[in-house]
């Protein structure tokens, strides 16, 4: 039985010839790479808004904040949901959110001990379990880096759409719309 070369094969004693596609995807990798650490126009402008929050608020707090974006091009809110403990321990080691939100009063007065309260809380609901503590509140933070756009997200969780997203996630919007 006779052997019939491939009609692609490279003739004995010749060096094979590189393939294109590889030199063109390290290309690729390296312009990627290149670009990666630069940004881009459109996040030199972005300004990102840090809240953290009690864990209860991450469902009502998250569509608020997709809310928020939509309606600010270029603003951003970045939560931080955890445990009430959690939250202060993070401000004690010098975190630096832009605004706090509480689900008791001891947290908050533990904030404006540290000093980092910008403004007084303002209660805005309650968990509809008989909360006695005063409920949940908010602050803007004395060191706050985007305070204007803290202020917005305080602002749409105090108005009445803000209020139905509360009320869809069991939570009880306060019965006035509260003021400093």
């Amino acid at each position: 039985m006779r052997s019939v070369a491939h009609p692609h094969a490279v003739p004995p004693g010749r060096p094979r010839p590189r393939a294109p596609g590889r030199a063109l995807l390290v290309m690729a990798l390296v312009m990627l790479l290149m670009h990666a650490g630069t940004p881009s126009a459109s996040d030199s402008s972005m300004r990102i808004v840090t809240v953290f929050a009690t864990a209860s608020l991450s469902g009502a707090f998250g569509e608020l904040g997709r809310t928020l974006e939509r309606r600010r091009p270029g603003l951003r809110v970045r939560f931080s949901f955890g445990d009430t403990q959690q939250l202060v321990s993070r401000l004690e080691l010098g975190a630096r959110p832009d605004l706090l939100a509480a689900a008791d009063a001891r947290t908050m007065q533990h904030a404006a001990a540290l000093g980092r309260l910008g403004a007084r809380p303002i209660a805005f609901a309650r968990n509809g379990l008989g909360q006695r503590d005063g409920g949940y509140s908010m602050a803007v933070l004395r060191d706050a880096a985007e305070a204007d756009g803290a202020r917005a997200f305080e602002e749409l969780v105090m108005s009445a759409a803000g209020r139905r997203v509360l009320a869809r996630f069991r939570l009880v919007p306060a019965a006035t719309p509260a003021t400093r």
